[in-house]
């Protein structure tokens, strides 16, 4: 029975991990391209370099979280710009739910990722 709930835990990390790689990318390639975006973050008091700087680190966590050994980084990384969007929504009277969920399946990801390392370290050694 545990390695049948092994295995359907894998594929379920799996899964949540590739569809928050895909959103994450989905957010930053329009911060990137899209004019608006530049305005958006001014009307946020915000420069277009915080933007690019933004879009960078939700690209590089999305392709950290693909990766087993930089994945709990990556969803901790991901966590802290999400928590600095809860705030810039917040002081501008915009919805948060979106950026509570990402923040709730990153947490998932991201412990399962530390403890799937804690049990590798105990094997190894």
């Amino acid at each position: 029975m545990s390695t049948t709930m092994n295995k359907a835990s894998k594929i379920i990390i799996w899964v949540l991990v590739s569809l928050l790689a895909a959103l994450f990318l989905l957010s930053a390639v329009p911060k990137f391209i899209d004019e608006g975006w530049i305005h958006r973050f001014a009307s946020w008091g915000y420069s277009e370099i915080f933007l690019y700087i933004i879009a960078t680190l939700e690209a590089l966590g999305a392709i950290g979280l693909l990766m087993p050994k930089t994945s709990p980084w990556a969803a901790a990384g991901l966590i802290g710009i999400m928590i600095g969007a809860i705030y810039i929504h917040l002081t501008h009277d915009q919805g948060i739910w979106w950026n509570i969920a990402y923040i709730t399946l990153l947490s998932i990801v991201g412990i399962y990722r530390w403890k799937e390392r804690a049990a590798q370290n105990l094997t190894a050694a």
